[in-house]
This record gives structure tokens, sequence and C-alpha cells, in this order.
């Protein structure tokens, strides 16, 4: 069982008060089932507030978490928590909902025991949606909402009943990708319990209370916004909302809160759960993928590294990152059999085919720098539950869960920042890992991710012609990679439309115009030949109306739409340094006929340079007519890993440049 994962019977049998739930659970509050059908059906129509223009608002995201026991000790650990939450969405758009648009349509199958979706009308009638899904590789459902049923102005409202073994450290975030008007949480735990918060750009505290008969404690936060969303693309750990919570007791009972002791010890036991047939069948994958006919010792890392991923993606049933799932015990020996593969597996067979090929490696508890801020009060295991090998001699990396980054690339939300490094030791033969405060480095090229656009227009009256082509290296093209693979597990689901969504996304085609895709072209993700250096590309012909409208005798082109929407930011910054997901740059090229018998009369408009190269930051864009086309130039950088708060205002600048070129148009007057 995981540590921090708690099995207290002692708890469960002195705390008498509870409800039963079904299936054997039981709610350790005997108001607690009352209370959870009462919420789960409130139909309240939450008021909008100020005029915000994203196209969905969360009004009210509530959540109550309750403890519960069960009663089939056989089954699963005994003390559970029940958690409920409520999402009111107000849809302030006429398009209709993909999944990949709101999370909160995502729903976990595996622990889900309830769910509703409703939607509330204006003039307050309820709609019930059904619960029709689409599943994403046998782990994950999609909410299908059909086209028709939401109009603007709607309330959406996903209410959800989620059952798991209780975690006594955690982190609740509150910030989406939309605006959020309103968060409640509320924890229901018996007396003479204990719990502490740190709080992440929240303003209002936890408040504790107890009921009148003494026998519940109340942890409850609310939380009101003002402010907009800030998109996950900029300064997320600047402006994140979220509490962090660990249970240090309950009736007086210490809980097994995961300190880094106790965390290295678990991942070694998980991590060197070897047994003899796991090194021969090791030994094997080495022979049969050719891997110890090579000599050259990076080049092995690439081969085993290769190898292993292409082993990953064979499984049907998918890669299980859980820790709560039983198949962390798997032995390597039954991974050819089953469908499904663990990360804890991957692994161990990337520690037995370097040990065996004697190549000199680290293993590093890696901290996604965007929850750094909770290291020195929270052991969450968001925090905690990525590793990375790593290989001083060739100063490289292998990501064992993401199948899409290769040596010697990790996810830069990784690196340039704190870690733990598992020092491997050896005592009379014993086996165990010593963990130590490290630091993890980027060694990579700043300047290898990076994207080129080219767009090629032309008008036929109020039509317009676009050709765009896009090639991307490093980090870019790891990424697309990966999220195409999920894409092609989507469409393998039923929902092709989605795969031609996300590749035109890649070519940052999102606009509200009508238009007509008449070929689609891009690279297939073969998992075999994948390497560090390969590009992606994509390519696509359209036909678009909307863009180019008559105003008198004047052309006007909507060129700024053709980009798709960049975003702004805040006049102010947050609290933290501004930290980016990898360094990047893009250049893009833009190429417009020009009509016979017109001329462009905004030529200037489009030039403007903020050159911060020293920083890691720039934003130039440049236009000139040449064989009748005109000619815009962008070249657009972030090519440092983040910002110090003093740096803001530079980065503020280009982030703001590149935002006002989507409301930039090019005016074409007749000579």
């Amino acid at each position: 069982m995981k540590k921090g994962l708690v099995l207290i019977i002692a708890l469960v049998l002195s705390w008498a008060a509870s409800a039963q739930y079904g299936g054997g659970i039981w709610i350790l509050n005997s108001r607690a089932a009352d209370n959870v059908q009462t919420l789960f059906y409130d139909s309240t129509r939450y008021e909008l507030q100020g005029d915000p223009k994203d196209d969905f608002i969360i009004l009210n995201d509530e959540r109550i978490f309750y403890l519960a026991s069960d009663t089939a000790m056989a089954k699963r650990d005994s003390l559970l928590q029940v958690a409920y939450r409520k999402v009111s969405v107000y849809i302030n758009t006429g398009d209709s909902i993909e999944p990949e648009k709101l999370d909160a349509l995502l729903q976990p199958d595996e622990n889900l025991v309830k769910h509703e979706a409703r939607i509330i009308r204006k003039d307050g009638s309820i709609r019930t949606i059904p619960n029709t899904y689409a599943t994403l590789s046998g782990n994950l459902k999609y909410l299908r909402i059909p086209a028709d049923l939401l109009s603007r102005g709607d309330q959406l409202d996903i209410v959800q009943t989620i059952l798991t073994p209780l975690e006594s450290t955690g982190i609740i975030y509150f910030r989406t990708a939309y605006p959020v008007q309103r968060s409640f949480v509320k924890f229901e735990l018996p007396p003479s319990s204990n719990m502490v918060f740190s709080y992440y750009n929240i303003k209002s505290k936890v408040e504790q209370t107890e009921d009148d008969d003494g026998d519940l404690r109340f942890y409850t936060l609310e939380e009101h916004y003002t402010d907009p969303a800030y998109h996950l693309s900029f300064d997320i750990r600047s402006y994140e909302k979220a509490l962090g919570y660990t249970i240090k007791t309950l009736n007086n009972t210490p809980l097994n809160v995961i300190d880094e002791k106790l965390f290295t010890e678990w991942i070694f036991a998980v991590v060197n759960n070897i047994e003899a047939t796991d090194a021969k069948w090791v030994d094997k994958f080495l022979n049969r993928n050719g891997i110890l006919k090579i000599t050259d010792k990076r080049e092995q890392v690439r081969a085993v590294e290769k190898a292993v991923k292409k082993f990953m993606v064979e499984k049907k049933d998918g890669l299980v990152l859980s820790f709560n799932h039983p198949l962390i015990s798997q032995k390597i020996a039954q991974a050819d059999k089953s469908g499904a593969l663990h990360i804890a597996v991957v692994d161990r067979i990337l520690m037995l085919a370097f040990d065996q090929l004697k190549i000199d490696y680290e293993i590093y508890v890696a901290r996604n720098k965007y929850l750094s801020p909770y290291k020195e009060d929270l052991s969450a295991l968001e925090n905690r539950s990525s590793l990375l090998f790593f290989f001083p001699e060739y100063k490289g990396y292998i990501s064992p869960s993401n199948v899409f980054y290769r040596f010697p690339y990790a996810e830069s939300l990784y690196l340039e920042n704190e870690a733990t490094l598992l020092d491997l030791t050896s005592y009379k033969g014993v086996k165990g890992m010593v963990p130590e405060e490290s630091y993890l480095k980027f060694y990579g090229d700043k300047e290898s991710n990076s994207s080129t656009m080219d767009y090629q227009v032309s008008f036929r009256g109020d039509i317009t012609d676009i050709r765009i082509s896009k090639s991307s290296a490093g980090e870019f093209a790891m990424m697309y990679a990966g999220n195409e693979y999920v894409y092609n597990q989507l469409a393998k689901a039923g929902m092709a439309d989605f795969k031609k969504n996300y590749i035109m996304g890649i070519l940052n085609w999102n606009m509200d115009t009508t238009v007509q895709v008449k070929t689609l072209q891009y690279d297939p993700v073969v998992i075999n030949t994948w390497s560090a250096d390969k590009q992606y590309d994509a390519q696509a012909v359209l036909e678009s109306r909307g863009l180019v409208t008559r105003a008198g005798s004047e052309l006007v082109f909507d060129v700024g739409r053709l980009i798709g929407q960049q975003d702004s930011i805040p006049d102010v910054p947050g609290p933290y340094d501004v930290v980016i997901s990898f360094p990047h740059s893009t250049d893009v090229t833009i190429a417009i006929d020009i009509p016979a018998g017109y001329e462009v009369a905004n030529l200037k408009d489009f030039e403007t340079a903020l050159d911060y190269k020293q920083d890691g930051l720039y934003y130039i864009r440049t236009a000139r007519v040449a064989d009748g086309k005109l000619l815009i130039d962008i070249r657009e950088g972030y090519t440092a890993l983040g910002y110090p708060k003093k740096d803001y205002e530079k980065y503020k600048q280009v982030i703001n440049a590149a935002h006002r070129f989507n409301n930039m148009k090019v005016i074409m007057q007749q000579k």
C-alpha cells in the first residue's frame, strides 16, 4: 500500500456515526449521504459578474471532501475519500463544447461513483444531458454533449462524486484556462483531527469550525475572484491559485505523511522490485533489439530508450502512471503478457539495461517548477512522481514517462530546478537509496526548439485562398508528435474530428471564420523512427470567407487573424518570476498577393522591433513589397527558461506586441 494512504481500522471503529453509501462503503458522517444527495441535485442558477469575453466562465466550483470506510477489506484500503464536486459553467459562445476545450468534461472512470450533467436555461428550465462517453485508451472518458443542446447564456452543471483511497497530502487547483468567479472547498473530518494548509496566490484563509454536537470538524475556504483567467501558455506559476493541504492527524491518530526519506524508501521499493527472471528478460530484450552489438555507449543509450518506448506504445491498454494502480507491482517478465504497462516497470527495465551495459546513470525525482513553491511545506505526489535518468558523461536525460521525448532531452519544466537525487548505494550486499537535495541543469541548445511557418495568401472576390506550411524542431516537435499520438487514440475511439482540429491547431488555425479545408498533410508519427533531431511538418490548403472585406474602394484584409489568437498578459507581475514551458522561437513569413490595381496603404504599421536578445526575448516584425506581394516577416523568441521579475516589463512588451498583431489589418487602396 502506498505510504501516505492510510489504513486505520481503529479510527473507523471508534468513530461510529456513519451512513451507508452503497457497495460496502460507509461515509463516516451520518448526515453526509443526505448532504451529498441535496448538493448533487442543487439547481441554483448563478449570476454572471461583469462582461467577460471568454467562451466559458466558471461561475461556481464547489468541492466537499468526506471520509469513508470500506467493509470489503480484501478489495481496497479501509480508509477512503469521497469527493463531491459541482462545477457550474456559463456558456458565452454559440459553438458546441468539445472535450479538449473544457477539462471538467474529462472523467476519471476508474474512481467515478456518480455523474450528472445538466443544462439550466435562462428561464430556469432544466435539461439533463445523457451520460454518453467516448473513451480514450481504456483509461479516460470524455463526456459528449450534443451540439444542438447548448445556447449562449445557458449554465452547464457538471456534478461528480469520486471515491479514492485517502490521500493525506495534496494540492487543490482553483484556476483554469477560463475565469472563475467563486471557488469553495470543505473538508469534513472527525473531531481531534488536524490539518495544515499552504496558500498559493489565495487571499482567503481556511476557517476551522465544529458542528453543534462536536462530532465533526470542518475546514472551509471560500474564494471570490474579480480578475480574469491567465492561460497556461504564459506564467502559470505567478498566476495559478491553489491550496496545499496535509492531514496530520485523524482522531488524534498520526498519519504517515510522505517526507523525503519515506518517499525515497517507497520509490526504491517500487523501482527495485526485481527478480532473477526480470534480469533474464532484459538480457533477451537487449539481444532482440540488437543493442549488445552496438559498441558506442552513447548510441547504446539511444537504442535502449528507443526500444523501451516502442515497447511502451505497443501496449493496447496504454501506459499506467498512477502510483495507486495495482500494476505497480507488475513484474518485468509479466509485461509481455499484459495489455497495460506500469511506469515503474519501465523504470526497472531501464535500470537493469544500463546496469548490464555498464553505463553510468543517476536517478532523480524531478519537481515540476510550476509547483516548486510547495517544496518546503508539502510533499504532495503531484510534485514528486516524475523520475528522470541522467547520464553524467553525456550531459543528457531520459524521461521514461514521455514517449516522444528522446535522449538527451527532458521536459524543460523539470530543469533549472531543485530535484532529489536518489543515490544508489550498496552495503554488505544490501541495496538502497539515499536522498540528496540536488539541482537539474538544462544542457540543451536553447535555440533548437523552433518553428518556422509560411503563409501564401491570394484572393478570389470575397474568398481568401491560404496555403500554410509549418516545420518544428526540438521540444516543439516532440510535443506535437506526442499529442498526435494521443489524438490517434481519440480517432480510434470514434472522434476523428479531434485529430483534424489538433493538426489545424498546430497550424495556428483556430479562427471563427468559415473555412473549408481543401487538403491537410502532416507527418504520421512512427515511434520506431522517432528521434531527438526529427522535425514535425504539417501543411494545409484552405479556403476562407470573412477575412477580406470592402470599405468603399479599399480592400481590408484581417491579416492578424491569420496566425491564430495570441493572449495578452497583465500590467502587474505576479509574486514569482516568470516561468515558461521551454525556451523556443518562431519565425513566420506571410506572403500576400496584392490584387491588380491595388497598393498597400499602411505598410509602416507593420514595423516593430523589440530586441532584448541578451535577455532571451525578442519580437521583430518587418514588412516590404516585392514582386507584387506584401511580405511580412515576424521573428518571435523566448529563449530563456524564465525571466526575473525585474525583466517583467520587457516580457510584457514582447507578449503584448504579439497579441496586438491579432487586430492588425492590411489596407489596400486603388492606385
